[in-house]
């Protein structure tokens, strides 16, 4: 019995370093990613959860933009980050003709959102402030050019224009 036990250790010690992290990886690595996608999937749960953005949506709803954008602009920076925080908050601003801030939320679901569907609204929102913005005859504040390069111009600080 004892030999059976050794020489099974044997073995298992000699084709571990054959196998290598390679072959192990795989399925450590899919138990990570799983924890992640339930992880990213709960902070959206909670957040559509919460009273202050069910108010928020009742408020948008109601064509009380700026109460729904105080709720959303509260929740997104106190870690509510998600996918339809920037949703809502992009309907506001397009419901107050503020293009840029609406085409930047809009911007934010289309590169970090996961739901398909809110991505697809959130392109079908771009696409109709692109058209509004080129065809407007208001070619003030608000445009999507200036959003673009507040953006850009937002990326770092401290240096001079010479």
């Amino acid at each position: 019995m004892r030999k059976r036990f050794y020489a099974g250790l044997v073995t298992m010690v000699l084709l571990l370093p054959a196998l290598g992290p390679a072959e192990l990886a795989p399925a450590a690595m899919a138990k990570k990613s799983a924890v992640k996608k339930k992880a990213r999937s709960s902070v959206d749960q909670t957040v559509v959860k919460l009273p202050g953005f069910i108010k928020a949506c009742a408020a948008y709803k109601e064509g009380k933009y700026l109460n729904a954008i105080k709720e959303l602009e509260y929740i997104d920076t106190h870690g509510g980050c998600c996918q339809w925080t920037h949703y809502y908050l992009g309907l506001c601003y397009q419901g107050l003709n503020q293009v840029g801030l609406a085409y930047r939320h809009f911007s934010w679901v289309l590169s970090y959102g996961r739901d398909v569907n809110l991505r697809r609204y959130s392109q079908y929102g771009q696409d109709t402030l692109t058209y509004y913005a080129a065809n407007r005859t208001y070619g003030g504040q608000g445009g999507i050019a200036g959003a673009v390069a507040q953006s850009c111009a937002s990326g770092g600080g401290g240096g001079s224009f010479g």
